[in-house]
């Protein structure tokens, strides 16, 4: 956290805060942990990386098509709590709020974490994402209209209508960050992925969508989990870069990881949100924005 304060002075005061939408994965988080109640939240890659950069200061705003039931109620107010705006969350036809299960375990005096997507009593399926559909975003003035204000829009799950969204956000000059995560249409994958600045993803899911280099965008990162990341970028000359290594920051103790690769993103935006131009950036900026996205990784553990 103080690595990301001291470079806090790296990018420029603006006159006003700099606004991000995001599209994807909004969903109920139910933490389980020994020796305590089960905890609830807003979670999904998509709505960590909203409330992350609203904790920082940034203007952000939700898109899904979340149901009024008792886990998207959750979802909405604990989205509003931290500052995300939650008027384009219920895009019809709403389906059920997607359900999380964090299951956290402790054996000697080590923690481990996993997901789980079936019920504990019952054992059945809990509710997944499904994508806001085209034709719903296509329709609604206040979308259009978002898009021609913001200055990044996140996508972290390829779909025909996060297509759409990128094709906007592109022409209005915005920064895309792609996050891509979960199965989709491989077209809007294209589509995206063409459209992206800046491209993040697991070592381990890069291999199911290979970049050419002829297709890499400004910034590509892929993270090694506790070993750190990798990332290589366009020059001003449009040339592809080398790739670089970084090691992750040690913490003084390790509580829980999960999470870590959305405040890894929440600060590479933050550091590169503020210096967009539509150009390339300048090294200098990609490893300030690397830096602090592991600062605050390294935070949330």
């Amino acid at each position: 956290w103080q690595a990301c304060v001291t470079m806090s002075e790296l990018w420029p005061r603006r006159s006003r805060a700099r606004r991000v939408a995001g599209i994807g994965l909004l969903a109920l988080d139910i933490v389980e942990a020994p020796r305590r109640s089960d905890q609830v939240s807003a979670g999904g890659s998509c709505a960590n990386v909203l409330l992350a950069l609203a904790y920082l200061g940034w203007q952000s705003s939700a898109i899904g098509r979340l149901q009024e039931d008792d886990a998207g109620r959750e979802v909405r107010a604990d989205l509003a709590r931290w500052g995300v705006a939650t008027e384009l969350v219920a895009l019809g036809p709403v389906t059920a709020t997607p359900v999380i299960r964090h299951i956290i375990s402790e054996k000697n005096g080590t923690r481990t974490h996993r997901f789980s997507l079936r019920c504990r009593t019952c054992g059945k399926w809990l509710p997944t994402y499904t994508p806001v559909t085209r034709a719903a975003l296509a329709a609604d003035e206040r979308v259009t209209k978002l898009m021609s204000l913001i200055d990044v829009l996140f996508i972290d799950r390829p779909s025909p209508g996060a297509a759409l969204l990128a094709e906007s956000a592109s022409a209005s000059g915005a920064m895309i960050v792609f996050e891509p995560s979960g199965d989709g249409a491989a077209s809007a994958f294209r589509t995206i992925s063409g459209l992206s600045h800046v491209i993040k993803y697991s070592a381990e899911q890069g291999a199911r969508w290979p970049l050419p280099e002829s297709a890499a965008p400004l910034l590509e990162v892929a993270t090694l989990g506790s070993d750190g990341l990798r990332y290589r970028f366009r020059t001003h000359d449009s040339k592809l870069s080398k790739w670089h290594s970084r090691k992750a920051i040690p913490t003084s103790a390790m509580r829980d990881a999960a999470g870590a690769g959305d405040w890894t993103t929440a600060g590479i935006v933050q550091v590169l949100g503020n210096v967009w131009t539509g150009a390339a950036f300048s090294h200098g900026d990609v490893v300030s924005a690397i830096r602090c996205g592991q600062a605050l990784a390294a935070w949330n553990c």
